[in-house]
């Protein structure tokens, strides 16, 4: 590969940048407020899967400090805080 097709081809964090749907920081703030509630509201029933519908990527990935890792879909993850201490 030559130099100038390395400048010329965008890397993947600036191809991120350019297909990034932006939002206003109001929308934002809404956004973050309703999954804060609807996260909480899922411990109630147990029931994630419901609470969070609408609010989660299709393909997501996780690595949290307790070495659970994976990626997966919305089902995969709520799957995992249905057996979480604190949802039984």
């Amino acid at each position: 590969m030559h130099a100038h097709t390395l400048l010329q081809t965008p890397s993947r964090i600036q191809h991120l940048f350019i297909h990034m749907t932006t939002i206003s920081s109001a929308a934002g703030k809404a956004f973050a407020e309703k999954f804060v509630t609807q996260f909480a509201a899922g411990f109630k029933e147990n029931n994630h899967t419901v609470t969070l519908r609408g609010l989660l990527a299709d393909k997501l990935s996780w690595d949290w400090s307790d070495d659970t890792k994976g990626s997966g879909t919305p089902a995969d993850i709520t799957g995992i805080f249905a057996k979480s201490p604190g949802s039984e």
